[in-house]
């Protein structure tokens, strides 16, 4: 099964995409690290689930990632989503894979996290920056 979710779906596509990296969602790692994006890009971030569990990326400042792990908390284990939609973000079971379309518009350092109960806290996220 595969996943799209951009983070204005109507104004950007595939066709919009500057760069595309590869992303193994592994339990409990990104099984890579991202470079530094240039201020304006359009990324198109590719997710396989390689592991034996749900992962999740959400993309955002710290704290975007502050409230993506209270979202969760306060939804519970059963929910797949306990984040807001304003932020780039994507979940994804074993064996699924999907992409995020991202514009970095704006500078500053960002972090890629995993906010399924315990992964973040076992170092499921992955910083990385958007500079000029």
């Amino acid at each position: 099964e595969t996943a799209t979710d951009t983070h204005d779906e109507a104004a950007l596509g595939v066709d919009d995409v500057d760069v595309a990296y590869a992303l193994d969602m592994i339990d409990i790692d990104f099984g890579c690290k991202l470079p530094t994006v240039p201020l304006g890009t359009v990324v198109q971030l590719q997710f396989v689930n390689t592991g034996q569990i749900e992962h999740e990326a959400v993309i955002g400042d710290q704290a975007a990632q502050d409230a993506a792990e209270q979202a969760m908390r306060a939804a519970g284990p059963a929910t797949e989503h306990g984040h807001d939609h304003a932020t780039p973000s994507i979940s994804l079971g074993p064996g699924e894979s999907g992409q995020l379309i991202v514009h970095f518009d704006e500078p500053g350092d960002l972090i890629m996290g995993c906010h399924v109960a315990g992964h973040y806290e076992a170092g499921m996220h992955l910083p990385f920056s958007v500079s000029t």
